[in-house]
């Protein structure tokens, strides 16, 4: 049986009215007799109000884009600092590591003090302030993290920056986050994101 009546109505609530099952959808637009019983449904003409969307806390967002208000409906992309260490080096990682890929992946916006964002540069508490990330994420080298980047982060020129005010300082092992740890990069994935979108430092 064809579950889309007339060719129209190929729409993303359609498409998960038909393959999805009624528990596992929190929210639906309301498309007629085929809506399915159980979700919340959102009445009226396809409008987006993000905050009926993310009060359900859905684990997955799905929009038609022809409606054109899809950008409201998403909860903005954390700003996201990744520092990496490296004998005496403390920098910013460049956008070819393994960690920033990942913070992207995880629905992150990646920040970083080189224009080109190509090659690292040094991560002292001025460049930092200036970035104003939301969350910072430490690439935890050997278990030194902490240590590395302990004297940089307590600097009080970052008390206001978002992610030192809230405690969104995160250490995340480097077998996890590197090229070389690349068999565990689900296990890394699964912890940026836990980071990105999670509360105060771990």
């Amino acid at each position: 049986m064809n579950p889309f009546p007339r060719r129209a109505r190929v729409g993303v609530a359609y498409l998960v009215a038909a393959i999805a099952q009624p528990e596992n959808i929190a929210v639906i637009s309301d498309i007629g007799p085929s809506t399915p019983s159980g979700p919340r449904v959102l009445k009226g003409d396809y409008s987006v109000d993000p905050e009926r969307i993310l009060s359900a806390e859905p684990d997955l967002v799905l929009l038609t884009t022809r409606h054109g208000q899809e950008k409201d409906a998403s909860a903005p992309a954390p700003r996201v600092l990744a520092l990496m260490s490296r004998g005496e080096l403390r920098m910013v990682a460049p956008s070819t590591t393994l960690l920033r890929g990942l913070i992207a992946e995880a629905g992150g916006e990646p920040v970083t003090g080189n224009a080109s964002g190509r090659g690292p540069v040094p991560a002292d508490p001025e460049l930092i302030a200036s970035l104003n990330p939301d969350v910072i994420l430490v690439e935890d080298f050997r278990g030194r993290g902490r240590a590395d980047f302990e004297a940089i982060l307590s600097n009080p020129s970052l008390r206001r920056v978002p992610a030192v005010a809230r405690g969104r300082i995160h250490y995340l092992p480097s077998d996890q986050v590197t090229a070389a740890g690349a068999a565990r990069v689900g296990e890394g994935l699964v912890a940026v994101t836990d980071a990105v979108w999670g509360g105060e430092n771990n």
